[in-house]
């Protein structure tokens, strides 16, 4: 997970980078901190005004990806299944080291990149 100006910033430094600094390493670009998908969703949902998404206990979560899965195999749509399951509880963490070496500092926190997110989404009704 990134914010967009985060990301912009991370990009421009590594195409201005010098040379040696870059030359065979792999970079990825992401926030220095990693993120809970929990985390992110509540900070959102403050944002917002709105309630907190509820949490399932894992042992529901499973029953209903593999309901999804069946409803899905006899042609019902259900967009609940086990692999968006996966996908939420994959944990996708890399090592920035290299990306914060050449980079530096992002331009915005977390909590700055959410708020004007959010901003952004409620200016879409205007």
């Amino acid at each position: 997970y990134i914010y967009a100006e985060n990301i912009a910033h991370q990009y421009v430094k590594l195409l201005t980078a010098a040379p040696e600094l870059i030359k065979g390493k792999t970079f990825y670009l992401a926030d220095y901190e990693p993120l809970s998908l929990r985390d992110y969703l509540n900070t959102i949902a403050d944002e917002l005004g709105v309630r907190k998404p509820i949490t399932f206990p894992l042992s529901v979560a499973h029953t209903l990806a593999y309901m999804g899965d069946a409803l899905n195999w006899i042609g019902i749509r259900f967009p609940f299944t086990s692999f968006r399951l996966k996908n939420i509880l994959t944990e996708y963490i890399f090592d920035l080291s290299d990306t914060e070496a050449v980079c530096g500092p992002l331009p915005k926190s977390f909590e700055e990149g959410v708020h004007e997110t959010v901003e952004w989404f409620k200016s879409l009704d205007d």
